[in-house]
């Protein structure tokens, strides 16, 4: 059966890790449903469009195995500052809950993050008071993945394919892709 994940995604967002991680599970052949905020019409924080499959109000993440959020600024804080949103990431617990560079702060700010290992990007670290933060390039502790930025998109994308046992397409996408 065909894993389905959702990336809750929103303005602001940081296009490399968005497309990276959308590109490497797609080619995985996982499903992976970007899921707006707001607008389907979405603009990046480095002014590339992005269109959502759908919007937060008609998507159930009962429907889904695992959370995917991308950082960028403003986007991370809107996801962290938002109540649909944290809601959202919190109906995830127990299933994947996953985030890269700043949108770690969107975990942590709903209680999930508390006593699990965590990195994020250097700028955020002073927002994970209650969680141990660790300076990996990607931090796996249970159903939860974190990641540091934009230059670690490929393996933080790689570590979602290992999170459903997927080793062996993860590493041929790694071969295919000249990814060393």
């Amino acid at each position: 059966m065909t894993k389905k994940l959702a990336m809750l995604i929103c303005d602001g967002f940081e296009e490399i890790e968005a497309i990276t991680v959308i590109d490497v599970l797609r080619r995985a052949g996982l499903q992976i449903d970007l899921v707006a905020l707001d607008n389907i019409e979405l603009m990046g924080s480095h002014d590339i469009a992005l269109k959502a499959d759908f919007l937060l109000a008609d998507v159930d993440a009962s429907d889904y195995d695992g959370l995917v959020l991308p950082g960028g600024l403003p986007g991370s804080h809107t996801l962290r500052d938002n109540g649909r949103s944290q809601h959202f990431i919190k109906a995830f617990e127990g299933r994947l809950q996953s985030a890269i560079c700043a949108a770690p702060v969107a975990l942590e700010s709903t209680g999930i993050l508390k006593g699990h290992r965590v990195t994020s990007h250097p700028s955020k670290e002073s927002d994970f008071l209650e969680s141990n933060y660790v300076y990996e390039a990607v931090v796996r502790d249970g159903n939860i993945i974190t990641s540091r930025g934009a230059g670690t998109a490929f393996e933080f994308a790689v570590e979602l394919l290992k999170y459903f046992n997927l080793d062996e397409k993860a590493d041929s996408l790694r071969a295919a892709m000249m990814y060393s």
